[in-house]
Formats: C-alpha cells, sequence, structure tokens
C-alpha cells in the first residue's frame, strides 16, 4: 500500500495480491476496510473475463457494487483489451457495454471513461500483450485525472494540462515536476520496480 498527502487529505492506493486481481479480490479488501473512505476507485474485471463468462462477472460486480456504503463515491475503470486477442476483445465490449447499463442502478457509482486508451491503441502496451508499459501508464492516469478532478473540486485536468511548461499550473494542481514523462529508457538500467513505484507516487496525486 502507498499512501501520500495531497490537497492537506491522506490518500492510499492498495495492489491487490497474487491471485487477489480481480472482483473477488476487491470486494474481501472493501470489506476489510475500518474506515469509510470518501471515494474510491477500483479497477478489476480484465483477469475475471479472461475465466468466465461475461455475464456471470457483471453479476459479481453487481453484487460487490451493492454491498459498498451508499455514501461512498466509486469511481470504476472499464476493462481493457489485449493485443491480438479477438474472441477475450469481444468480451471486453460487451462487458463495458452491460457496466454501463449496471450503473443505472447506482446512484454512487460512476465509469471512468478511457477513450484514450481504447480503440485499438496497442502502442500503450507491455511485450507480453495485456499489462500497460510506461506510454500506456501515462495514458491511465489521464483518464483518471479527468474523471476525477470535477469529483473532488478541482479545476478539469485540461485546465492544467494545455500547458506543460506552465509550473504555476502544475503547482497549483500539486503535480511533482518529473523528469521525464516519456517512454521507459532502452538500456540496461531500466527498473520495473522504480516504474511501478513512480506510477503509485502518480496516481496518489489524483485524489
Amino acid at each position: 500500500m502507498a499512501e501520500k498527502n495531497y490537497k492537506h487529505q491522506k490518500v492510499n492506493i492498495t495492489v491487490l495480491g497474487q491471485g487477489k486481481k480481480n472482483i473477488a479480490g476487491a470486494s474481501e479488501y472493501i470489506n476489510q476496510l475500518e474506515h469509510s473512505p470518501n471515494h474510491l476507485v477500483i479497477g478489476v474485471g480484465c483477469n475475471d473475463l479472461a475465466n468466465k463468462p461475461t455475464s456471470m462477472v457483471i453479476d459479481d460486480m453487481n453484487r460487490m457494487l451493492q454491498h459498498i456504503t451508499p455514501t461512498i463515491r466509486v469511481h470504476l475503470f472499464q476493462a481493457f483489451e489485449r493485443i491480438h486477442d479477438v474472441e477475450f476483445n469481444q468480451k471486453v465490449h460487451k462487458y463495458n457495454s452491460e457496466l454501463a447499463k449496471l450503473m443505472e442502478k447506482f446512484k454512487n457509482v460512476s465509469i471512468i471513461k478511457s477513450d484514450n486508451i481504447h480503440g485499438g491503441k496497442f502502442d500503450l502496451y507491455a511485450r507480453d500483450k495485456i499489462h500497460f508499459n510506461q506510454k500506456g501508464k501515462i495514458a491511465l492516469v489521464r483518464a483518471l485525472k479527468l474523471h476525477l478532478n470535477p469529483e473532488i473540486g478541482l479545476k478539469p485536468y485540461t485546465s492544467y494540462s494545455q500547458n506543460p511548461h506552465n509550473t504555476r499550473a502544475r503547482r497549483f494542481n500539486n503535480q511533482p515536476k518529473w523528469k521525464s514523462m516519456g517512454p521507459p529508457r532502452k538500456d540496461s538500467t531500466r527498473n520495473p520496480q522504480r516504474e511501478f513505484r513512480e506510477l503509485v507516487q502518480r496516481l496518489a496525486q489524483l485524489v
């Protein structure tokens, strides 16, 4: 778990453990929370789709959301495609469509739009064709900020991001001065653990 302060608020980011990166694992984690957060961002479903029919995954998601306290604002990521996996991607499209319909039942739940990631943008994926590369991680953070900023009372993210050299805007958005926002270096010093920590730090700036 990573912990960071943002606008004098404590932010926790939890990466589910091995075998827990699915709806059941997320449900287990949410049920054991000692304190209810104001906002809860959830990104599960892809691993479930790889092992279950779409209808069953939707049912699992429905049950999980029903057990979340209505006062918590829940923000759900859609499922993401995989490279050259036609059958899986068809399930993803069906799941995302059914997920949008499911949201009509929950006033406290919204979907994080990720159009900047969907649509065959496979240059965002790592060599395993499943997980995001550095460029994909940046796109993921952008989608999350575009969604969350208005939800937590900040100016729209586009207002900050129009001028990347505007240090004043970056300061008011509480964004760190990253030395590089480009793709990972192609040399032997590449450190996946360091890249992951950097991603967690970026996500911790969001709420």
